[in-house]
């Protein structure tokens, strides 16, 4: 008897854990993003009167950081690329984390305006780059097949992005600036061990990605590796040039309106609490927005979710000018908070299922640094055609029109979602779905 014991317990330590370890890395990819945008977009213009005040800066210069580090962002997102296919997710993440510390020990050194922007645009972008879009979203991508949208709905749930703004102001009221820029340099290189929990793949633990049938029936790309042929195939991919066109209008869609929120409602007559709480509903629909997306587009696909809320803003956008009154306007802003901020999970789903688990990282990649002029230029030209014109009409009314012609074309892109998805891919999702 005792030696069946014996046996049992082997048997028992022998065995992997039943318990699926993908929801400990869509936590970590959530703490991931919530630094990378908390930390630098929540961050940023809380610091800014304090940079203006210390270096005696305009605000012109003194918002340049901001500019700075939405550019590095996106040109770093093949750096960030590679490095997950040369090192690992891990490491690209804990890199991060060190990045983004060294950047803010640069702010709080900075010794006039320049060093401020340098510090901040080009260590807290690249940081970025590392934490929020290529390598957390490779890592759901590995570690899901079913769930996918919302795996990445809920990582992309930022929590710090609300609520750092009031904590850095009472850091710099009461310790300074400085003190407030250490602060968070100390916070973000404390994070750094907690990456070394991130496992990059289900098959180095012996489980399988959510939705496979074992961990065995990888699709076809898990290996992790691409030919020449691949990467050929997805540099001339025009699918992917569409993605890119489309999904860039709409995301600069996005940042421009919330750039230009707060002025064009109280160009409407509202005063500034008014003008100031649309935003606030504005960025809470926001954040319920990625979410459900995520889980829209695990039911009825990426191309068809990105559909909809193209053609959902198409029908809101010319509602901004109508006179039906406060409560009114806060509906359309919080409509168009809600698919705003959608974009990020359903790309993501599109891109793991048009070009599979191999070339992901190196498709969001290619994504983000071409999407990133238009998220620079756009919001300056739409303030340029402001002060031609005297409105926002003209540009809402074009925008309007552009959203009706990216749901006409993802209505297309559907077809080819459909087509490239193997099938034991659909079948697994739709197993765990309970279809």
């Amino acid at each position: 008897m005792a030696k069946v014991d014996k046996y049992m317990a082997r048997k028992k330590c022998e065995e992997p854990s039943i318990r699926f370890l993908g929801w400990r890395m869509v936590s970590l990819a959530c703490l991931c993003v919530n630094v990378g945008v908390g930390f630098t977009f929540g961050a940023y213009s809380t610091f800014m009167s304090s940079i203006i005040t210390e270096f005696a800066a305009s605000r012109s210069l003194a918002s340049g950081g901001l500019s700075l580090m939405v550019a590095t962002m996106g040109l770093s997102a093949p750096l960030a690329s590679y490095a997950v296919r040369r090192w690992s997710i891990r490491a690209t993440l804990i890199a991060g984390t060190v990045l983004m510390a060294a950047g803010w020990m640069v702010v709080g050194t900075a010794i006039n305006v320049w060093n401020f922007i340098l510090g901040f645009g080009v260590l807290c972008g690249t940081a970025t780059a590392f934490l929020v879009v290529v390598p957390p979203m490779t890592l759901i991508n590995n570690w899901f097949i079913a769930l996918r949208g919302r795996a990445v709905g809920i990582s992309m749930i930022s929590i710090l992005l609300a609520i750092v703004p009031s904590l850095v102001a009472m850091g710099i009221t009461a310790f300074g600036w400085r003190m407030t820029a250490f602060s968070i340099s100390t916070i973000s290189l404390a994070l750094a061990p907690l990456m070394t929990l991130v496992i990059d793949h289900p098959e180095a633990v012996g489980q399988a990605a959510l939705g496979a049938e074992s961990a065995e029936s990888k699709d076809s790309s898990t290996e992790g590796f691409e030919t020449a042929a691949e990467k050929s195939n997805l540099l001339s991919d025009p699918v992917l040039w569409v993605l890119i066109l489309c999904g860039g209008f709409y995301g600069a869609a996005g940042v421009s309106l919330g750039g230009h929120l707060v002025p064009f409602a109280l160009g409407r007559g509202l005063d500034l609490s008014g003008a100031a709480f649309l935003a606030s509903i504005f960025g809470c629909a926001a954040l319920v927005g990625g979410f459900v997306s995520g889980m829209v587009a695990d039911r009825i696909g990426g191309a068809r979710t990105f559909a909809i809320m193209a053609f959902i803003q198409f029908a809101i956008w010319p509602c901004l000018f109508l006179s039906y009154g406060y409560s009114f306007l806060a509906v359309c802003f919080a409509l168009i908070g809600l698919c705003a901020n959608a974009m990020m999970p359903v790309i993501t789903t599109l891109v793991a299922n048009i070009f599979g688990r191999a070339r992901f990282s190196r498709a969001m990649g290619l994504f983000s640094i071409s999407t990133t002029p238009v998220n620079i230029l756009l919001p300056l030209i739409v303030g340029a055609l402001y002060d031609v014109s005297g409105s926002y009409r003209e540009v809402f009314l074009i925008y309007a029109a552009l959203f009706g012609v990216v749901g006409i074309a993802f209505c297309f892109i559907y077809r080819v979602e459909i087509s490239r998805q193997s099938a034991p891919r659909v079948t697994a999702v739709a197993v765990a779905q309970g279809e």
